[in-house]
């Protein structure tokens, strides 16, 4: 468990933990957001993004996402789905931030997976 962002898109899943992406804005160094960004080695035409996050069931968090640096919405945990589609289509995509929205700053959010579903 740890704020390693490389624990966010292991493949691993939600059955597994100790595999997660947890930040704090306490934690945050200057007092800033909680962001992870994913960046493509070559640019994908990404059909959707899903995103385990833990505890979904028992609280909401929200996400504003930014694809190549413009923000495409916001998207909250909601109960009953594993995995929450945000149903993002985008093409040519290089990089994917995500970072925390309305949370008190003690306040933790974890993200078990992230999926990137991409057209071959």
């Amino acid at each position: 468990m740890g704020c390693l962002p490389d624990l966010a898109h292991d493949g691993v899943g939600e059955e597994d933990t100790e595999s997660r992406w947890s930040c704090a804005e306490e934690i945050v160094p200057d007092g800033g957001q909680c962001e992870i960004t994913f960046t493509f080695d070559s640019p994908q035409d990404i059909t959707d993004v899903q995103v385990a996050f833990w505890k979904g069931d028992e609280r909401t968090r929200t996400l504003k996402v930014k694809i190549n640096g413009d923000k495409i919405g916001e998207y909250e945990s909601y109960p009953g789905s594993t995995f929450n589609s945000f149903g993002i289509q985008e093409n040519g995509v290089h990089t994917v931030a995500m970072e925390s929205v309305g949370i008190d700053a003690d306040d933790w959010i974890s993200l078990l997976e992230v999926r990137f579903m991409v057209d071959p």
